[in-house]
């Protein structure tokens, strides 16, 4: 995903966030790329990545009004902000 913008997504009340990569069991998502998008939440957070992920990549997102602006339990994952 690249070059979008996000507003109100996700929420604290469900604790989704904005963009959530998430994996399953053995069903990992592999080689996923999120760039240069704008990314505008009201307390939820940003981007979470969980673990089980391989080779997801993270790359001049810029993420305003969230709680945390990345939530990453993922080791196999580069992160540029």
């Amino acid at each position: 995903m690249q070059k979008k913008t996000l507003a109100d997504c996700g929420g604290t009340d469900t604790g989704h966030a904005a963009v959530m990569i998430y994996a399953e069991g053995t069903l990992p998502n592999i080689d996923v790329t999120v760039t240069r998008n704008l990314i505008r939440t009201t307390g939820a957070t940003g981007i979470r990545v969980t673990e089980g992920n391989v080779g997801i990549q993270l790359e001049g997102n810029q993420i305003s009004g969230a709680e945390l602006a990345y939530d990453i339990s993922s080791p196999d994952m580069s992160l540029t902000p």
